[in-house]
């Protein structure tokens, strides 16, 4: 099982829109862009999901399903919007933490900007180097 503390806290975390289809696969809504997490906020949104109770809740599902562009593999979980959204990005709002507060705010507010379809929300992450 993969675990967050694999998860390269210094590259890049893309949080992609998706929706199950009838025969429940998962695809991505092309109308709806991509939020992208780089430097820093990476590491502040990689050291959020991994405290209690979200922790548990990323790792559920997180594997090893593709790789980036330079053959480095991406570990990726999928998270239902309203828990990812209302839930988790609500809870950072209220953070004391200036900068996970601020980088959950516009998470928040990008998510929100999604269409009505987004079911899902691909959390992605680089495996960092053993």
């Amino acid at each position: 099982m993969a675990v967050l503390q694999q998860v390269d806290s210094k590259r890049q975390i893309t949080l992609t829109p998706c929706r199950k289809t009838v025969d429940q696969f998962i695809n991505t809504i092309e109308n709806a862009s991509p939020i992208c997490v780089q430097g820093e906020e990476a590491a502040v949104l990689l050291s959020l999901m991994s405290t209690p109770p979200w922790q548990p809740i990323f790792e559920r599902d997180l594997q090893c399903v593709a790789q980036g562009q330079d053959g480095t593999p991406l570990l990726t979980t999928w998270i239902s919007l309203p828990v990812f959204g209302e839930k988790f990005c609500g809870a950072g709002i209220r953070l004391q933490y200036p900068a996970a507060r601020n980088l959950m705010e516009r998470i928040h507010a990008s998510v929100r900007q999604w269409p009505s379809s987004v079911e899902l929300v691909e959390v992605s992450g680089y495996v960092a180097a053993s």
